[in-house]
């Protein structure tokens, strides 16, 4: 389900993932290159030098985003299973903190 919200997500804009900083990580990691290879006086492997400059791929990008969803969702619910001692599994404290969301988005558009 979060894979496809992102897959939307890019549709609706009509740009790939990581689309509108792709060159400035490109120039900024060359820099960062450049000052290392001067300071030490050594040049960078190329296949590390290509692989470093070219950064993440529109893949890694999802996994990346995919994974951070992931573990903010289970640290939110393993905090929700600790606090309450009535839920007694991490299936029900999904559910718990999946109501909550619910009612903080109709409270915040004023529906009581």
């Amino acid at each position: 389900v979060t894979v496809s919200y992102f897959e939307w997500v890019k549709n609706i804009g009509h740009i790939r993932f990581g689309r509108l900083q792709r060159r400035q990580e490109e120039r900024k990691t060359t820099m960062m290159v450049k000052a290392v290879e001067q300071m030490t006086g050594k040049s960078f492997p190329i296949d590390l030098l290509e692989d470093l400059i070219a950064g993440p791929t529109e893949l890694d990008l999802v996994r990346s985003g995919l994974d951070d969803t992931m573990r903010l969702a289970y640290q939110e619910i393993s905090k929700t299973r600790r606090d309450n001692s009535q839920i007694s599994d991490l299936r029900t404290a999904a559910y718990v903190v999946s109501i909550e969301k619910i009612s903080r988005s109709y409270l915040d558009i004023g529906v009581y």
